[in-house]
């Protein structure tokens, strides 16, 4: 039930300048969004349609319950969503499409197939309704002939669960299609009424989901933020404050592959000092990339953190007697090794890992987090290794059916991965993230109602649970922040079906 505060009157639905300015200050504090003259038409619209759909008597009555509450509850996130509102169609900004089309892009797939990893992975940070990763797919058909041979992982997500929900329909209006070759629209899309649709080949290239850059966890082998090719994060930034900006760029530069890139659109602020990403200039574009060890391209490995990291990241198969002598001064520990994962710093945790796991000293908890380690940081052959090797020495470890599922996912291979996550849950049927990996799968297969009761069941466990409890594959993500990202994707399917 909503409380009404004392103060509240029914005065009708008006935002007062006070308010207006408690509104602007509210979400600065909690997402780093900072409100310019031209917006506070869209906060005003927008505080008006949410007090009717929440229920609030007036924008005073909104106002408190946002400030009585912590972190980015529903009602927030729809204020966020309905002023960040921007418009995207196919093949925005020629002279970026140009420079994906004719160089970056051909430059992956050639290191790609050079290292006999027939893989991409992109993600759309702030993708609205889907043009620019669809744009993304349509470009990816014309450039790889053999494109069935390989796996693509197109992924986008954005705040707003409304316009996510219309990306996954993928209908569209003439007015997207204003710089799209006429060859490709004829091609790949379909007459609907007043709209058109796009091929189901393309839209099943693209897994779409609900997240937000501001207070969710990435990278996350559990949201499939983790070893990108390619980042695209287009007219975003020019919402957020500096600190927010820098922060993305910072975990942004984490998600990459050594010699990944990101780009961002032309207004975006660029904050990227400390994040290990380089600002490469060409004639009409820029983008980062991230820095690495030379002559990785795009094999699918991480940079090392340290000598020491890059010696084992090469010889993890080595005995410690034959390591370098500089190893066996490591003190590897169990509580050492989760505060690494905790930070995501896959490199150091992988030193101290592979320094344990000897023959002799093996442990099925060791060997999962090794396949963690191994499938954030791309590895994903090696990471099904550590989890066949965990479950050898413990046929009962939830985790490691679990981590074998999301890998197999990533590997599309969509009935052992359904195998493995039914063997999570037949051990430990209250297992939150098992739940969710099994709505995500059954959303690849275009089972909604499947999806959507998948995701019924983690909502109930994590409202249920202890709100402050942490999701054990998303360092940082609460069950009440999860709880909220469920509500959200429960909506975005329940609209797009």
């Amino acid at each position: 039930m909503i409380s009404t505060p004392p103060s509240a009157h029914k005065q009708g639905v008006d935002l007062d300048v006070a308010c207006e300015e408690a509104f602007c200050r509210l979400i600065a504090q909690r997402t780093g969004i900072v409100l310019q003259d031209h917006q506070l038409h869209n906060l005003r619209d927008t505080a008006r349609r949410g007090c009717e759909r929440f229920g609030y008597g007036d924008c005073a009555h909104y106002l408190h319950e946002l400030q009585q509450s912590q972190g980015l509850t529903t009602p927030l996130e729809y204020l966020i969503a309905g002023i960040t509102v921007g418009e995207s169609y196919f093949f925005r900004d020629s002279e970026q499409i140009d420079l994906l089309r004719n160089t970056l892009l051909p430059e992956m797939i050639a290191a790609k197939r050079a290292s006999g990893n027939l893989s991409l992975r992109v993600w759309s940070a702030g993708c609205s309704e889907g043009q620019e990763i669809y744009t993304l797919a349509l470009l990816l058909h014309e450039l790889i002939p053999d494109i069935e041979k390989w796996r693509i992982h197109l992924r986008g997500t954005d705040i707003n669960s409304e316009v996510v929900s219309r990306a996954i329909a993928g209908r569209y209006s003439e007015w997207s299609f204003r710089a799209t070759p006429s060859v490709l629209r004829e091609r790949w899309f379909v007459p609907a009424g007043n709209a058109y649709e796009i091929h189901p080949e393309i839209r099943q290239m693209v897994h779409f989901a609900y997240l937000n850059l501001a207070a969710d966890v990435y990278p996350s082998i559990l949201s499939e933020t983790n070893a990108l090719d390619l980042i695209l994060c287009r007219n975003v930034f020019i919402y957020l404050d500096r600190q927010t900006v820098q922060r993305c760029m910072s975990q942004y530069a984490d998600c990459l592959l050594d010699q990944g890139v990101l780009m961002l659109g032309a207004s975006d602020p660029m904050y990227y000092r400390h994040t290990g990403l380089e600002l490469v200039q060409t004639k009409w574009v820029g983008y980062f990339r991230k820095e690495g060890v030379q002559g990785a391209g795009w094999s699918g490995d991480r940079r090392a953190a340290s000598p020491v990291a890059q010696a084992l990241a090469e010889q993890s198969c080595r005995p410690v007697a034959q390591l370098p002598a500089s190893v066996h001064a490591l003190q590897p520990d169990m509580a050492g090794i989760i505060k690494l994962l905790k930070c995501s710093d896959w490199a150091a945790a992988l030193v101290q890992l592979d320094a344990v796991c000897q023959p002799g000293s093996e442990s099925s908890d060791f060997w999962q987090m090794k396949a963690k380690v191994l499938a954030n940081m791309g590895r994903t052959e090696l990471a099904l290794q550590a989890c066949e090797r965990s479950l050898q020495l413990d046929i009962v470890n939830k985790h490691s059916y679990l981590m074998q599922g999301m890998i197999l996912a990533e590997l599309d291979r969509g009935p052992e991965a359904e195998e493995a996550f039914r063997r999570t849950l037949y051990l430990d049927r209250s297992f939150l993230e098992a739940h969710y990996e099994l709505a995500m799968l059954r959303v690849r297969a275009k089972d909604l109602p499947g999806a959507l009761k998948s995701l019924a069941n983690a909502l109930k466990i994590a409202q249920a649970g202890d709100p402050q409890r942490e999701l054990h594959n998303a360092a940082g993500m609460t069950y009440r922040r999860f709880a909220q990202v469920l509500q959200n994707e429960i909506e975005m399917l329940r609209d797009a079906k």
